[in-house]
């Protein structure tokens, strides 16, 4: 069985409008969210084998403090260049080419290609991924190049405003 859990990043800053949109900060309110979503994660799941992060700033200093929070070394995330503005193609692509080695997997990046995805491996209807929601997926098979859209079983469904 392999896991998938697609973690849109926390809440970013735009305040400085002269940045480039992947150079973007969290804001504060995105700073308290993702340390409390890591801590909850990690209570409800046990073992990760595998980050990997869009290049994006606030994508990955959010797959960051999951890491710490999991005890995972930062320098061992993955940083997928193609999730940055991916298409559900382009993702399918990148997750069917996983190493089988990988049960359990957490993806970090961007709407609305992350709840377009929750909603097609499931067939489910979320709506709208919020910030440092996340969505955990299940997959009755042990490769992930057997992994298309309407294969998986929603397993977990949870976001920031749940816990405040």
């Amino acid at each position: 069985m392999k896991k998938l859990y697609i973690i849109r990043h926390a809440k970013s800053s735009w305040e400085d409008g002269s940045l480039k949109d992947q150079d973007r900060p969290l804001n504060n309110r995105g700073q308290k969210d993702a340390p409390m979503m890591a801590e909850y994660f990690h209570n409800e799941v046990d073992h990760v084998d595998m980050l990997v992060s869009s290049p994006a700033l606030r994508a990955l200093t959010t797959c960051k403090i999951f890491a710490d929070q999991l005890k995972y070394p930062t320098n061992a995330i993955t940083i997928a260049d193609e999730i940055y503005g991916a298409s559900i193609s382009e993702m399918m692509r990148l997750i069917n080419g996983w190493n089988n080695d990988w049960e359990t997997v957490c993806i970090f990046g961007h709407n609305p290609t992350f709840t377009y995805l929750a909603e097609q491996l499931c067939d489910i209807n979320i709506g709208n991924l919020p910030t440092c929601g996340i969505v955990g997926v299940e997959f009755g098979t042990d490769s992930w190049d057997a992994v298309s859209l309407g294969s998986g079983t929603q397993i977990l469904y949870d976001y920031p405003k749940n816990h405040k």
